[in-house]
């Protein structure tokens, strides 16, 4: 899974190039950071609420995508 994420990652730290992309990062990026920083956390403590925390935000973002 972070394997699959950090490359998505690194094109929403780029920043957005379209209209389309800037506003799925005003919408998402705080979330996902939040996720990203929650990983990063993982990677150096190996402590399971960090993925568990990403996780959620990860799916709170699906949620409110699937939504619209």
């Amino acid at each position: 899974m972070i394997d699959t994420l950090e490359p998505l990652h690194a094109a929403i730290e780029r920043g957005s190039t379209t209209l389309n992309e800037r506003t799925f990062l005003d919408s998402y990026s705080n979330d996902l950071t939040q996720a990203h920083e929650c990983i990063r956390r993982y990677q150096r403590t190996k402590d399971q609420r960090e993925l568990h925390q990403a996780w959620d935000l990860y799916h709170q973002v699906f949620k409110r995508i699937h939504a619209q």
